[in-house]
């Protein structure tokens, strides 16, 4: 089974490293839309590249007008027409796949006929978060729990 991550970013430097980390030990290959990016997240994702042999692709769509229904159908299509994935799974640089069990082995055993929408859990910083740990999920320790239409705070 081949699974391919579709993300869009802009200025994503504080997180990308740990975003591509993660969420790669899930994927079989990652498509990264540059949107204008003026920091150095671009250079990141090519250090990692070099460094760890991640199959990641990164188009520039830099000089065009954001319009997110326009991207999402235009690279849909062409991971759908040129990767052969059986599964794409847009991410946010800021979403980290996780589970009861291994992600990977959850995706696997999932229907290929259906469209599948995720429970969010919310991370919210605090201010006590671990600045010395670099992998951003690890730093955060708290997040919202949606009851009834209330927001509340859980460890």
């Amino acid at each position: 089974m081949k699974i391919v991550s579709f993300t869009m970013v802009n200025n994503e430097a504080e997180i990308i490293e740990s975003f591509v980390r993660y969420n790669y030990n899930f994927v079989d290959q990652m498509v990264i839309i540059d949107n204008g990016c003026t920091d150095n997240t671009i250079e990141i994702i090519n250090r990692l590249k070099r460094e760890e042999d991640y199959k990641i692709d990164v188009y520039d769509e830099s000089l065009e007008v954001y319009d997110q229904f326009r991207l999402d159908n235009k690279y849909l299509k062409k991971i759908l027409a040129e990767y052969n994935a059986d599964i794409i799974l847009p991410l946010d640089a800021d979403e980290f796949i996780s589970g009861e069990d291994n992600p990977r082995k959850i995706l696997e055993n999932l229907s290929l006929d259906s469209i599948y929408y995720v429970n969010w859990k919310w991370y919210v910083l605090t201010g006590d978060e671990d600045y010395s740990e670099n992998f951003i999920p690890r730093r955060v320790m708290y997040h919202l729990k949606k009851e009834h239409g209330i927001y509340q705070m859980v460890l």
